[in-house]
């Protein structure tokens, strides 16, 4: 039995095509075109790592992250400025959108039944309100929200490059970091050393024993607000890996 590789074009047993028997049967790229697609996936990665100093995932996520924090802090600065009347106006205008909104969907839901019933001075009732509801919709929208929208994309514009490329830099100094010889023979020593005491690690924060690779190195003190105890084996400590992300970056007293 023979099938054709939809990239290379060519025919070739089944057997060519990686776990086709067990797994999934509609596969349709060969072996050899697949490990093409994945150096050149793996070159495209490296490509942008060099470029960039970090992966297109973690790029993106940097960029999710930072257009969320730079767009609050836009709408609270640009509303903390607002007069009070206007602030007023401008959270009346989005409660009527939201009005508007759901009765424009209410309109709509119960047209279809009317139609259906052939109730036509229900229908034209219920069409009749969808268009008030968009119009009114939209006249305080234009008039007292779209302007105080305008000021926070302003705002936003500003903020976001710059917030952006210091989650950048606190990114690539993070892998730069956990990446170095240093970093790693001194978690290598810190490990043994604690692995020695009990014969297995116990974390030091919930108290329970830590099995397989649920072990993490984690500094006490975060590296983010003690940069110079980042390599101070005093401030390490195991812990599980939900411990240690539950944690965070904050300082935990040591009583």
């Amino acid at each position: 039995m023979s099938r054709r590789c939809a990239l290379c074009g060519e025919l070739k047993k089944v057997s060519q095509f990686r776990y086709i028997k067990y797994f999934d049967s509609r596969r349709t790229i060969c072996k050899r075109c697949e490990s093409r697609e994945r150096q050149n996936r793996r070159r495209l990665v490296e490509q942008h790592v060099k470029k960039h100093g970090v992966t297109p995932g973690i790029m993106e996520r940097l960029e999710t992250e930072a257009s969320q924090t730079a767009r609050k802090q836009a709408t609270g600065i640009v509303l903390s400025n607002l007069p009070q009347e206007r602030l007023k106006m401008y959270r009346w205008a989005q409660r009527v959108s939201r009005i508007c909104g759901t009765v424009l969907l209410l309109s709509i839901l119960f047209g279809v039944f009317a139609f259906i019933d052939r109730s036509f001075g229900w229908l034209a009732l219920l069409l009749l309100t969808g268009v008030v509801a968009v119009v009114g919709g939209r006249y305080f929208n234009r008039r007292h929200a779209a302007p105080v929208d305008a000021e926070i994309t302003g705002r936003l514009s500003s903020i976001y490059p710059l917030l952006f490329q210091e989650r950048l830099r606190e990114r690539i100094e993070y892998e730069r970091f956990y990446t170095s010889p240093e970093w790693k023979i001194m978690r290598k020593n810190f490990l043994r050393t604690r692995r020695k005491i009990n014969g297995h690690y116990v974390c030091d924060y919930c108290q329970k024993p830590i099995w397989g690779d649920d072990v993490t190195v984690d500094h006490f003190k975060p590296r983010s607000k003690f940069p110079d105890l980042a390599l101070k084996i005093t401030n390490l400590r195991i812990a599980h890996r939900q411990c240690n992300s539950s944690k965070g970056d904050t300082i935990i007293s040591e009583e």
